[in-house]
């Protein structure tokens, strides 16, 4: 079943906590991946890198021999935690909504993890980037670039894979500011979600950019990227914080209509940014 992506309680950093975020109502610590009592094992780095992905992912049996190598791969380093590599590169593979669902259940199941994670110029939709949302949501890991740029994804999509990072244990990545004691220093994503289907881009950021909340650092190029975000170690911390290079540059339902269509599963309405958010 599909996860609802809401935090349980309002959640603050503790001074010395290195990050982890406390339950302020029962001081149960969250750290990133527990999730009702339920903790992550510790991650592995491989020591070798994973076997390439194939040119096409969209040829018949090439997805599941695909996974099938992963499972080798990760079969020889004999190690019983999730294993995390240091980019996932499946641009330009013709994967659809239905080799989404496939390829992102597969990698959880073989719990193969990466913080760069490269999906753009395929075919996803709304549906795809929903089991993409539940890849993520399954483990502990701080996602530093996540390229989604050329697919198809709509209002809908976007605003729960917003959703799905806002309420994420590990995101975002925040680490202690030595030189400046009792401050911490946020690193945005670096989200690229340029050439999509998003009709008003303007309009769709000012919905979700909430003082406090959600730093979302927009740029009419690829860059220059934003500088850490500084904040009180005493004070919240933005459930989300983002880089959204040329995020303006969406393309028309119309521009795409001569595109091959991809499968459509089924679009969910858009979750909620935090479940205590007033409407």
């Amino acid at each position: 079943a599909t996860p609802t992506w809401t935090r349980p309680v309002e959640l603050a950093v503790v001074p010395g906590s290195h990050g982890q975020r406390q339950d302020s109502r029962n001081d149960k610590w969250l750290r990133g991946g527990e999730r009702g009592g339920r903790s992550m094992p510790v991650l592995f780095r491989a020591a070798k890198a994973p076997p390439p992905a194939p040119a096409s992912l969209a040829e018949r049996g090439a997805l599941a021999e695909y996974l099938e190598l992963l499972g080798n791969w990760r079969a020889s380093l004999r190690l019983e935690g999730p294993i995390a590599i240091d980019v996932l590169d499946l641009s330009s593979r013709g994967i659809d909504n239905e080799a989404a669902i496939s390829l992102f259940r597969g990698l959880t199941k073989l719990r193969i993890v990466s913080g760069r994670i490269n999906v753009a110029f395929n075919f996803l939709c709304d549906a795809g980037v929903s089991a993409l949302c539940c890849y993520l949501w399954s483990f502990s890991v701080s996602i530093l670039d996540l390229n989604l740029a050329g697919n198809r994804l709509t209002k809908v999509g976007i605003a729960e894979l917003l959703a799905c990072l806002s309420c994420h244990t590990s995101h975002p990545l925040c680490l202690h500011d030595f030189p400046s004691p009792g401050c911490l220093k946020l690193f945005p994503l670096r989200l690229d979600l340029r050439d999509n289907l998003l009709v008003d881009p303007a309009g769709f950021m000012a919905e979700f950019e909430t003082p406090g909340e959600a730093k979302l650092f927009v740029t009419n190029e690829d860059g220059p990227p934003p500088l850490p975000v500084q904040v009180d170690s005493q004070s919240p911390v933005p459930v989300l914080c983002v880089f959204l290079p040329c995020f303006i540059q969406q393309r028309s339902l119309k521009h795409d209509a001569d595109k091959p269509r991809a499968s459509s599963g089924q679009v969910q309405e858009p979750r909620q940014l935090r479940s205590s958010r007033k409407a």
